[in-house]
């Protein structure tokens, strides 16, 4: 109900409410017990519910249809399928320690679980958009990933993201994000084309308030180096930008 209310608010702001997909999350080893059939890649005292287990891709598809039928009018889903939290047997890339997943490719565990959320989206018939980040995918992954997600689904990456860079005399890449490093990368630049040799929609996401280059203060004042990325991703013709995560969300003259 109260997603419902908040989505219909929005609305009349012109504003689309967009939920973050980090599943299927991780159980204590306790709750295998009775269910060992489901018991996926381990991690101390918690396992992933294994995704190659055709209940468990159920369950996470009935889940995303009923908040569609529950919220008709929510935006969509962006997905992480490779985060700091242990998800689907690959997610931190230890998949061979699963009986299922080990005789599987990374890809194709993975691309399974975005398309088993848009299999929700789609049962629901309400027109959710699902954009697939690749935060955490191994780079020898993702065009094997993208070549197996539905055509409907969004592919996002972080535009400056392996851009070489050299500080205080110390040479290495963007590992993560920069306002500094005016993107996009060639990383992304290749990555976007491969979506769209296929049709899809791309996203680039990129911080315009600050970075972990300086995360304590409300936006860092570089407006000109965040100008100049819009506009050269404006240029490259990707369909949506994520300008913010989990930090420099602070109204500035950046944003």
């Amino acid at each position: 109900k109260n997603l419902r209310l908040l989505v219909e608010r929005a609305q009349r702001h012109g504003v689309g409410v967009y939920l973050y997909l980090n599943e299927p999350r991780a159980c204590a080893t306790s709750f295998f017990a009775t269910r060992p059939n489901l018991k996926g890649v381990a991690e101390g005292d918690f396992a992933a519910l294994c995704t190659s287990a055709a209940e468990v891709r159920e369950w996470l598809a009935t889940a995303v249809e009923t908040i569609c039928r529950a919220a008709p009018g929510l935006a969509g889903f962006f997905t992480i399928t490779g985060s700091e939290n242990l998800t689907n047997c690959w997610s931190h890339g230890n998949g061979k320690a699963c009986p299922r997943c080990g005789k599987r490719a990374p890809a194709e565990v993975i691309a399974e679980v975005n398309s088993t959320f848009y299999e929700g989206i789609r049962r629901a018939g309400s027109g959710q958009t699902l954009i697939a980040w690749d935060w955490g995918w191994h780079d020898d992954w993702v065009e094997s990933i993208i070549g197996l997600l539905p055509r409907e689904v969004r592919f996002m990456t972080v535009s400056e993201w392996g851009m070489p860079i050299n500080r205080g005399g110390v040479a290495t890449t963007v590992g993560e994000y920069s306002i500094s490093t005016i993107g996009p990368g060639e990383r992304a630049r290749h990555y976007w084309e491969v979506a769209r040799t296929r049709d899809m929609r791309t996203l680039a996401k990129m911080q315009c308030g600050n970075t972990w280059e300086l995360s304590a203060v409300p936006y860092i004042p570089a407006v000109a180096n965040v100008a100049r990325h819009a506009a050269n991703l404006r240029g490259l013709g990707v369909n949506g930008l994520m300008l913010g995560w989990t930090l420099g969300g602070y109204p500035s003259p950046n944003l």
